[in-house]
This record gives C-alpha cells, structure tokens and sequence, in this order.
C-alpha cells in the first residue's frame, strides 16, 4: 500500500477526494464537519490536510 503526506506530516493512506475549503480535488480529505439545512438534508465538509493546517481545522474522528 503507498502512502501519501496530507500536510501534517503523517504518511497515510491517501484518500482522493473534494476538499470543501480551496474548492479542489486532493489526498488526504478527512470529515471536518456535517451540515444539516432543512427537512432530512444534511452536507458533509470535507478538508484536505493542508486547509485542516492552515484553518486549524480538527476532523471528526479526532474529536473526543
């Protein structure tokens, strides 16, 4: 398996996918945050590792 920097310096699995901050495909996006807007509709915000550096973004995961 290849592993990938996502900004943080940790070599990961690089997960490919649309980074909601820079509005661009990268590696490493984790779940930054979930919106939920009106009847049953809820958006998934995703962030690479460079924007969770730059914005002091904590992914999901992460959170206790």
């Amino acid at each position: 398996m290849t592993g990938r920097t996502d900004g943080t310096g940790d070599l990961r699995p690089g997960i490919y996918g649309f980074c909601s901050w820079h509005r661009a495909y990268a590696y490493g996006v984790r779940v930054v945050s979930l919106v939920a807007e009106g009847r049953g509709a809820t958006f998934v915000l995703y962030a690479c590792g460079g924007c969770r550096a730059l914005y002091g973004l904590t992914p999901r995961a992460d959170r206790p």
